[in-house]
């Protein structure tokens, strides 16, 4: 079974309601094969974005994606991936505000945010296509490893941390901060391990930027019953 359906499984109730219900396991590739294979394509989930879809639809295609796509077993890998896929996810939720929201502040950022995100996830995939084939050097599948804990925990973050309202700038905000707390948790844990490569060390370092203006708007947005469209 696949790395990431067995965290999803283990972290509880992770998905919102409708999400990832029917999505299929993928099939555990063996270690011994890893080297042999082609790194995955990397998918545009801005490209399955429409004017109507939801911060449910945004977080149904990164769940999506993260079942398809096993963990490897090796940390600098495993953090890029993880890295390109969380920022293609903001990507898309970047361009649906840009097309649908209304609070001026949140445009502004999204416009920001998007251009980051592309950059980001552009680099976190060539570093996982550089990383491909590298020897294990944790254990996925043992949930007592202190890589896989962080992985598992930054899921939990990405599907609980707010629940959509079908307010465009409202779900724009929910998707940036629980997103952002995801991958900033997973770097925290990739550089605790030691393991992370100069480059992989760079990446966590962006990831890990401290934005706090941005930061300081969404948990505004997020405090009012009723946010601005």
């Amino acid at each position: 079974m696949n790395t990431l359906v067995l965290l999803l499984a283990a972290g509880g109730t992770l998905l919102l309601p409708g999400c990832g219900a029917d999505t299929p396991p993928a099939q555990r590739v063996p270690a011994r094969r890893l080297a042999a294979l082609p790194p995955p394509a990397a998918p545009n989930l801005a490209a399955h974005e429409s004017d109507s879809a939801s911060l449910e639809d945004v977080q149904r295609q990164v769940l999506s994606q993260l079942n398809r796509d096993p963990l490897v077993g090796n940390v600098g890998h495993d953090f890029a991936h993880l890295v390109a896929i969380y920022e293609r996810s903001i990507q898309a939720g970047a361009e649906r505000e840009l097309r649908t929201g209304q609070h001026p502040g949140l445009l502004q950022l999204a416009a920001a945010v998007r251009g980051r995100a592309l950059a980001l996830g552009a680099a976190a995939e060539r570093l996982a296509q550089d990383l491909h084939g590298r020897a294990r050097n944790y254990a996925p599948d043992d949930f007592s490893d202190p890589f896989t804990r962080g992985v598992r925990e930054s899921l939990k973050v990405s599907m609980r941390a707010h629940a959509a309202a079908a307010l465009p700038d409202h779900d724009f905000a929910a998707l940036l901060a629980g997103q952002r707390q995801s991958v900033a948790a997973i770097a925290r844990a990739a550089l605790a391990t030691g393991r992370l490569p100069a480059a992989g060390q760079a990446l966590a370092r962006q990831v890990l930027a401290p934005r706090p203006a941005e930061t300081q708007l969404l948990q505004s947005v997020l405090r009012k019953r009723h946010p601005a469209q």
